[in-house]
Parts: structure tokens; C-alpha cells; sequence
């Protein structure tokens, strides 16, 4: 400790004399002791300091091993990592790994840390996983041949990331953190360990649509930072969950979760930031409740804090949503100075999404480009959804999948054991025969049991896989799918299908006047009473906020109208209660008959345009599309 002081005050006054200290301390060149001095005085520096402090040591690397070179150009790299200069790094990294393999140097845990090191400082500066996972797979290879286990829980949990937005590889994946655990398991980690691996796993999950197994492991990752009082990494979990809860369109508990942030923000006013980020997650809570006012609240109070973070994405990504809102409230300056900031902080205009450009070239004049882009956009905004249902599908199926294999195995592991066991009771002595037999009976009443359990497990699996968890109806994965079943039975049988969109009138208005618990009502309502309408054969699922789809398999035109009749008035006399009050509820609904050369979706696509069409003539009625 005194050699580290007497170092860092003359660095103050003399760079010279500071390479005589380490000269005279160390002798002529670097070895194994002076490196873990030089790391233990570059642990007490900021990264500016010890950038000038290793670089004022080049002379004496150069007479050092190849070893101690590496770990030179290691430590370096780690400077301007933490100095927020990432090319720097890159460069620094390169070398370190170049000269252990170009010198075939032993392994040591450097090698593995600076390409996981370097693969971090690229996905910095491309978030390409082609171009920083390559480095993490190296980086894990050579862990695992070290006996470093917070080195490979770190790669592991890097490795991971490599897989999010790949469904068919959610697996791989998800083993890399099951290994992490593993390792924190035996080697006695402690709760910030666990809270990576959890984080980890919340974000794999959440990149393949999985929200609701997202949030679970996020909120793993919350508590076990929130016991070592970790603030930094509890407020990052919180700001996570807040997009979780929006995705799951849980607007409640993202509320909660936003009040959280403001409450740890207010706690530890030390992170300068967390004010901005507040502020950043509350605007966006508003946008998507299309709660506008309070949106441009929320980022206006963010941007006047954008100074305090270094997170310039987040600033880019507050000026979107405002944009839109200042143009669907019509505040039009607003609008355009808010479009001459966002050029300054993101001057290619060519990555904004295409609402803002379109509401730019609205603003420049070009109103037919303007509605093209628009359109398109609209477009992109169908191909996502199609996507997250695609993606969604994959990789549900592919967890339940392997869940039920893994059970299946075990079953059949059960069987082998009873045939193994009955070979050795044949075997086996007379005298021993009445032991092995009530051996036996206690195993087949044990596997029967599994078996029972088995085939629960199964149907719970199924259960929650096609069920709304809100309204207890097929959910949009499902309803897809016997959409596509019933439309191909009607083909093969040259029958009809008609198709129902239904979608609560106001639904904005009941989530703002009397609160989401008693939206979230009326959605239960409007299901269950619409249910209460249909026959045996017909099937309802919510495809999305308040939207409902009907499949009415071998049903006219004529017929269809009558149940949609049928509905719209059990709905419109079956007023929502709150305070012992009664407030109407009603719906609009959009009736199309799938012909034989279409597709699902694009009867979907006529059902909505006559859902359209009754918004527009007033709400509460049917319209059938032509």
C-alpha cells in the first residue's frame, strides 16, 4: 500500500521518475511479480490513469517475456475498456491473442479473457452476434480447459447471448446457463454470480418472445442483486422488466415496476442516471397506454436530463415516441423542432423507423411519399407480428418438446430398471423371491404414479400452451391454428367458413376512466359472454389487446350475421360495475365468409377492413365485408 502511494503522487509531479520507482522495485524487465504488483497499483486507478501509467511501461514490455507481454497488452485492453474507448481496446486484445498464439504460450486465463473482453467491445460497436459470438465460442473452448470457475460461468453466460432471436438454437442456449449453474453450485457463488446467470437466461427468453418465462428469470435476477444490495444492477433489471410487462401488455404491474425505478432512482441519488432512465420507462409506460399528454411529459422531463447518462441510444430512442406523440396530438411545432433535435443526435435519417420519416416527409410536403412509407410501415408492422407468432410458436413448442422427452426418458429409464431388476429376481435365490416380488409391486405403484403424473404434466403443458391467461380462451397462437385447420377442412369439403373480428368499443376509455382492473374485466366479459353464444362446433381466441377472432365452420353469410347479432347484443346489456355503478360496454364487429382461394390471413385482412368500417359508422354494430 505505501509503494502503491509513493507511485500515484509521483505520478502527479514526474512521469519520468516514475519509471526509475518501477525499475528500481522490479530490476530490468517485467516478470510474474511485477505483474501482479502493476495489476494490484492499476487496481487503485481510474482508467485514465492506468492507461498512462501501462503506457508509460512499453519500454520495459518489450524486454519482458512473451507471457508477461500478453498480459501486458491484457491489462491495457482493459484500460480502455473501462475508459469507454472501444477501438482501443479491440486493438489491444489483438495483440495480447496474437502474441500467445502466434508464441504458443502455455494456457493461461488470459487468452480466454481477452476474447471475451474483445467480443464485448465489438458488440459494442456492431451488436452483430456474426461478428462478436466467434470470439465468445473461442473464449469458451479454452475455459473449460482451465480450472477457472468464475472465468467460465462469465463465458458461459456470454456464450448464451449468442443464441437469443434463434428459436430453433433456444436449447443450446439454455444448456450453456444450466452449465453456469452447475459450476455457481458446486464452487459456492454468491448471489450477484446467480444474477447474471438469471439475467442471462430472462434475455435469451425474452429475444425469442418467451415474455412470460423472460419475466420470471428477470425478476430471479432482481431479487438475487437485490440481496447484495447491488442498486445498479436491481435498477437495470427493473428498467427490463418494465419492456417485459409492456410485451405481455401487463400495463399494471410495468407501473408497478416504473414506480420501483423512481423509488431506487430517489434512494441512491449517486447514479446519476437513474433520474433519466425514470423518466425514459415512464414515457414509454404512456405511449403504449396512448396516454400522449403524459408521454411528452414523461420524455420531456428525461430529455432535459439527457447530459446525466452516456446512453445515447436511450436518448435517440425518447425522441421517437415523442415525435408521434406531439403529431397525434397535432402539435405540429412541437412535432418539427423535436424532428431538427433528432437529426442532431441521429443524423442518418435512413435508421429511423419508417413512421418518422413518413411524419417527416409529411412535414417537407411530400405527402404521397409520406403515405407510401406510411403504408409501408403498416406492412413491416404485419410482418413482425407474423414473425413474433412464428417465433413464438418455435420456441414454445420446442421447450414443451424437450420437457416431455425428458419425461419420456425418464419413464423409459423406469421400465428398463423393473426389467433388470425382474432378470435378477429370475436369478436370484428361492428364499429372496417374496422380497424381490414386493420390491417389484412398490416399483410398478411408483412408476404408475409417474406415469399418472406424467400424463397431468402433459395436459397442464397443453393447457397453458393455447390458453389467454386473462380470459381463459384460446390464445393467438392457437386460434392461428385452428384457423388454418378449419379453412383447410372447409376447402376439402367445399364448405364455408365464416370469420368474426370483434373488438371493444372505447377500450382506451374504460382502461382510463375506471382503471385496468376493470378493463381487464371486460375482457373476461366480452369473452365469456361471446363463448355463451356460440355453438359446440364454433371457436373464439383473443389475437391481441381487445381484439377478438370467431370461426364459424360451415356457416353462411346469413347465419354468421345472426350470431355476430347475437353477441353485439349480449355485450351491449351486460353493462361493466364499478362503485355499484353501471357502465355501458359495447363492441363492433367485422364479418367475413373465407373463400376457396384465399388464405387465412387474408380473410383476417377483409374481416378487419368491415371492423374498420363499423368504427366508422358509429360502433356497436356488425358489418359484413363484400
Amino acid at each position: 500500500m505505501q509503494q502503491t502511494t509513493i507511485i500515484l503522487v509521483l505520478r502527479g509531479v514526474w512521469r519520468t521518475p516514475v519509471i526509475c520507482v518501477f525499475w528500481l522495485f522490479w530490476g530490468c524487465g517485467l516478470n510474474a511479480q511485477t505483474m501482479e504488483n502493476l495489476e494490484t497499483t492499476l487496481s487503485s486507478l481510474t482508467p485514465a490513469q492506468q492507461i498512462s501509467l501501462l503506457n508509460d511501461q512499453k519500454q520495459l514490455v518489450e524486454k519482458a517475456s512473451y507471457e508477461e507481454q500478453a498480459r501486458y497488452w491484457y491489462l491495457l485492453g482493459l484500460a480502455f475498456d473501462y475508459d469507454n474507448q472501444p477501438q482501443p481496446a479491440i486493438d489491444a486484445y489483438s495483440t495480447a491473442i496474437n502474441i500467445s498464439e502466434l508464441q504458443n504460450l502455455r494456457l493461461t486465463d488470459t487468452l480466454p479473457r481477452s476474447y471475451v473482453e474483445r467480443s464485448y467491445m465489438k458488440y459494442i460497436q456492431t451488436y452483430d452476434p456474426n461478428i462478436y459470438c466467434e470470439d465468445r465460442f473461442k473464449a469458451l473452448q479454452l475455459s473449460r480447459q482451465l480450472a477457472d470457475p468464475e472465468l467460465l460461468v462469465k463465458v458461459l453466460v456470454q456464450a448464451a447471448f449468442c443464441f437469443g432471436g434463434k428459436p430453433e438454437k433456444l436449447q443450446q442456449g439454455l444448456a450453456l446457463l444450466v452449465e453456469a449453474i452447475d459450476v455457481a453450485d458446486k464452487n459456492n457463488f454468491d448471489n450477484s454470480s446467480y444474477g447474471m446467470i438469471y439475467n442471462a437466461s430472462g434475455n435469451l427468453y425474452q429475444e425469442n418472445q418467451l415474455f412470460d418465462k423472460a419475466y420470471e428469470y428477470i425478476q430471479k435476477a432482481y431479487d438475487a442483486w437485490a440481496k447484495v444490495d447491488d442498486f445498479s444492477d436491481m435498477f437495470n433489471m427493473q428498467h427490463t422488466l418494465v419492456a417485459l410487462a409492456i410485451d405481455m401488455q401487463n400495463f399494471t404491474a410495468a407501473r408497478q415496476h416504473v414506480d420501483r425505478l423512481f423509488e431506487i432512482a430517489k434512494q441512491q441519488p449517486q447514479f446519476s442516471d437513474f433520474t433519466f432512465f425514470s423518466h425514459y420507462n415512464a414515457g414509454i409506460l404512456a405511449f403504449f397506454e396512448q396516454q400522449y399528454p403524459l408521454a411528452v411529459s414523461e420524455f420531456e422531463k428525461a430529455l432535459a436530463l439527457r447530459d446525466t447518462t452516456e446512453e445515447h441510444h436511450f436518448i435517440v430512442q425518447s425522441l421517437y415516441p415523442l415525435v408521434i406523440a406531439y403529431f397525434n396530438q397535432g402539435i405540429d411545432s412541437k412535432a418539427r423542432s423535436t424532428l431538427d433535435q433528432l437529426l442532431i443526435d441521429s443524423p442518418d435519417k435512413n435508421t429511423w423507423p419508417m413512421t418518422i420519416r413518413a411524419i417527416d416527409l409529411y412535414y417537407a410536403g411530400n405527402n404521397s411519399e409520406a403515405m407510401h412509407l406510411m403504408v409501408a410501415a403498416n406492412s413491416s408492422e404485419v410482418d413482425k407480428r407474423r414473425t413474433f407468432i412464428a417465433q413464438y410458436q418455435h420456441a414454445a413448442n420446442t421447450l414443451v418438446e424437450d420437457s416431455l422427452t425428458k419425461l419420456d426418458n425418464k419413464v423409459l429409464q423406469q421400465t428398463l430398471e423393473i426389467n433388470r431388476l425382474q432378470l435378477a429376481e429370475e436369478q436370484s435365490q428361492k428364499r429372496l423371491a417374496q422380497i424381490l416380488i414386493a420390491v417389484s409391486v412398490v416399483i410398478f405403484a411408483a412408476l404408475f404414479g409417474f406415469v399418472m403424473h406424467l400424463i397431468k404434466t402433459r395436459r397442464l403443458f397443453k393447457h397453458r400452451a393455447q390458453i389467454d391467461y386473462l380470459t381463459q380462451i384460446a390464445n393467438r397462437r392457437t386460434i392461428f391454428e385452428l384457423g388454418y385447420k378449419l379453412l383447410n377442412e372447409a376447402k376439402m369439403h367445399n364448405k364455408l367458413l365464416s370469420i368474426l373480428i370483434i373488438d371493444i368499443d372505447h377500450f382506451k376509455r374504460v382502461n382510463d376512466t375506471l382503471g385496468h382492473e376493470v378493463g381487464d374485466h371486460a375482457l373476461t366479459l366480452v369473452s365469456q359472454r361471446a363463448l355463451g353464444c356460440l355453438r359446440q362446433l364454433d371457436k373464439i381466441g383473443r389475437i391481441g389487446g381487445e381484439e377478438f377472432m370467431v370461426l364459424l365452420p360451415d356457416t353462411d353469410s346469413k347465419q354468421a350475421l345472426d350470431i355476430a347479432e347475437r353477441i353485439r347484443k349480449e355485450i351491449e346489456k351486460s353493462p361493466l360495475r364499478k362503485n355499484d355503478e353501471d357502465y355501458s360496454l359495447t363492441i363492433s364487429i367485422g364479418l367475413a365468409v373465407a373463400s376457396a382461394d384465399e388464405t387465412l390471413e387474408s380473410a383476417m385482412a377483409r374481416a378487419d377492413t368491415a371492423l374498420y368500417n363499423a368504427k366508422q359508422k358509429g360502433r356497436n354494430q356488425v358489418v359484413v365485408t363484400s
